[in-house]
């Protein structure tokens, strides 16, 4: 199946590099469980680049729908990728 990126997911920065850097890894590796992709009505909240990466490798990813509303959906993602600083840096942050 394939989806489209929420408008929360696609405020992040997108990064190429990670894509190729992910794809490499889950052709090695096969798609890691613990890393679910999290959908919200419809699209991919957080995953973006692993999603892709997915496709690239050929393997299956694995999804979780997040349950909440717009602004919960919205403050998760940024706990998970600012505050956690999951992958970006200062510049992006600030």
């Amino acid at each position: 199946m394939e989806y489209n990126y929420h408008q929360i997911c696609e405020a992040l920065p997108y990064r190429p590099k990670l894509v190729e850097s992910l794809a490499e890894n889950m052709k090695a590796k096969g798609y890691l469980d613990h890393e679910e992709i999290v959908l919200f009505e419809g699209s991919i909240l957080d995953g973006r680049h692993r999603y892709e990466a997915s496709g690239i490798a050929k393997v299956e990813p694995q999804y979780r729908e997040f349950v909440g509303t717009p602004q919960e959906a919205a403050a998760w993602v940024l706990s998970t990728n600012i505050e956690n600083r999951r992958h970006l840096n200062n510049k992006e942050i600030y």
